[in-house]
């Protein structure tokens, strides 16, 4: 019954939500926001040179092992605080102008099927982060980063800088979301990564604890100035990218004239342009400028 009814709270939140993709930390918003890219064996690339989309991979594949780890905590409150706070605090947040009918109807249903779930208890704390732990991992995450000229960005994710860089103009990648937001009844969020230097305690009875959970890294990983749109359940897809979103790309220091040559064929088979720049090294400093191209 509680695995029943935690499976059926999370779908009904899901389709709940609002489509507008919100931040995390309300902070405002780069005008651009930049993915870095190898040549790799998954052919990844592929998915924004030629498909014109942007593939989302399950956290379990992250090079972090940290990432999207944290469970979230329900002890010291009791089952009785948890139904009247499911009732009165989260279901109007996520419900705006919620009716009062909407919400009698919701606490009958967690009167009927939740106060068999005393979270004070250890075991079933667990089953809870359980289900917390196999929906992060069902779901999709594509990560950015507000700097295009990170050295070590471009050792780790391009591959020794022999890959590419790519700009995405943050309004058109907002517009983007919505409508997939819409068509596909889901809430996919686009904020900037919170960096912790000590091991976060999430509750239960926090504004969105499960959506932090997914936006928290160790402050080893400050230098990434990382974002990211999370979908929920929706890892291994491709959301199509309209006209527009991406406005430059990036090659890197050491990427072979052959792949180049790929880059650029791509790149001019668009009915949009997109600008086009090659990675440099800054005379007598550990930085990079970068030369356009087209």
């Amino acid at each position: 019954m509680l695995k029943k009814f935690l499976a059926k709270y999370y779908s009904l939140t899901n389709l709940l939500l609002p489509v507008l993709p919100r931040s995390v930390t309300n902070d405002i918003y780069p005008n651009f926001i930049y993915k870095y890219f190898s040549f790799d064996d998954n052919k990844h690339y592929q998915d924004i040179l030629i498909r014109d989309s942007l593939y989302f991979s399950s956290p379990k594949y992250f090079n972090d092992p940290f990432d999207c780890s944290l469970d979230i905590k329900f002890r010291r409150k009791s089952k009785y605080f948890l139904a009247n706070y499911l009732t009165n605090k989260i279901l109007p947040y996520e419900i705006e102008n919620i009716s009062k009918e909407t919400k009698m109807s919701a606490k009958t249903f967690i009167k009927n099927n939740f106060l068999h779930f005393d979270p004070s208890v250890p075991s079933n704390e667990k089953i809870h982060q359980k289900i917390q732990r196999d929906f992060v991992l069902s779901s999709g995450i594509s990560c950015f980063s507000e700097f295009n000229n990170n050295i070590l960005m471009w050792s780790h994710y391009s591959c020794k800088h022999t890959g590419f860089c790519v700009e995405f103009n943050i309004n058109e990648l907002i517009k983007a979301l919505v409508n997939y937001n819409i068509d596909n009844k889901i809430d996919g969020l686009l904020s900037r990564v919170i960096y912790k230097s000590n091991w976060p305690y999430l509750s239960g009875y926090d504004k969105d604890p499960w959506v932090d959970s997914l936006y928290i890294k160790s402050s080893n990983w400050k230098y990434e100035k990382e974002w990211r749109i999370f979908l929920p359940q929706e890892n291994g897809i491709r959301m199509t990218l309209p006209p527009n979103v991406v406005s430059a790309i990036y090659i890197g220091l050491q990427t072979e004239p052959e792949k180049e040559a790929i880059i650029k064929k791509a790149t001019a088979a668009k009915s949009y342009k997109i600008n086009i720049f090659k990675a440099m090294k800054v005379a007598n400093k550990f930085a990079l400028s970068f030369k356009k191209l087209n």
